[in-house]
């Protein structure tokens, strides 16, 4: 019986990808290259797996934006709204992505 494919995690930046992937590697971890560079063109290249958003903290809205038009034609796409609800809006304007999240609050649990 062959495995389940991965579910494909999507970010912005590369260098987000490759943190993210040592942090949660349970999905196949792929950057796109910039808020703007994600489109469903590019998304239905993954048409047989589940795909999950990772916007940067700024980035939300346009990515839902994405996905809802990937969902219309029959994507499996979600947005994460992890960077959404837990950064701060100062986060958010610095510009904060996955990556700082996820080595803040490594540093964060490193020092308890």
């Amino acid at each position: 019986m062959a495995d389940a494919p991965r579910v494909i995690a999507m970010v912005e930046a590369e260098k987000t990808a490759v943190i993210a992937s040592l942090e949660l590697p349970d999905y196949t971890w792929l950057a796109c290259g910039g808020k703007s560079h994600l489109s469903v063109t590019k998304l239905t290249r993954y048409a047989r797996q589940r795909i999950v958003l990772f916007p940067d903290g700024d980035g939300f809205a346009l990515w839902a934006k994405v996905a809802r038009a990937a969902r219309a034609q029959g994507l499996d796409v979600i947005v994460s709204d992890l960077l959404e609800t837990e950064l701060s809006d100062d986060q958010k304007a610095e510009g904060w992505d996955l990556a700082d999240y996820l080595l803040a609050t490594n540093d964060e649990r490193s020092h308890t």
